[in-house]
């Protein structure tokens, strides 16, 4: 993923925002009829990932949340700075 590195709080929301929530937890698999045993383990394995990724879904979007709240105070102290900065007598 290559993106700009800024301390930007929109820029921030945006990336998250991009994030699509629960698209993985509304999906199961269901067999009808079938006898065949490999066919339900196949059922029984491909629910078992479904609910895995719904794990990692939730993990990942929770990571991401963070990423607003990390840019507020980056950019707030962005700001402090730069107002620092230019109140400071360089001696020139």
């Amino acid at each position: 993923m290559a993106g700009k590195v800024s301390s930007d709080l929109g820029a921030a929301n945006v990336a998250v925002s991009q994030f699509n929530k629960g698209q993985s937890s509304s999906q199961h698999f269901s067999l009808g009829e079938s006898n065949i045993a490999g066919m339900k383990n196949a059922l029984t394995l491909s629910n078992s990932i479904v609910g895995d990724l719904t794990k990692l879904e939730t993990s990942v979007q929770k990571q991401a949340d963070k990423f607003p709240k990390l840019a507020e105070v980056i950019e707030a102290r962005d700001k402090q700075d730069a107002v620092d900065l230019s109140g400071m007598n360089w001696g020139f």
